[in-house]
């Protein structure tokens, strides 16, 4: 009997950096800021992180920002 293998996946981000370059334009922001600021979200949704009412919205908003502080990305 071979042992199970853990699954330590907690899933996928997919970014497209064409639809990003467009948005960093559109709202006249850096396209590596909003860049790093998709991929934290995204990561911040697998991790459990959700903006389905304003609570929990103000709180996925701040983690981010301290996320994006952290390694000195401005939004």
């Amino acid at each position: 009997i071979e042992p199970k293998e853990e699954n330590n996946l907690l899933g996928e981000i997919l970014l497209c950096p064409t639809r990003i370059k467009k948005v960093a334009k559109r709202y006249k922001k850096d396209f590596k800021g909003e860049l790093a600021f998709n991929f934290i979200h995204g990561f911040l949704h697998l991790l459990g992180y959700n903006h389905k009412n304003t609570k929990d919205t103000r709180e996925m908003r701040k983690k981010e920002r301290e996320i994006l502080n952290k390694i000195k990305i401005a939004i």
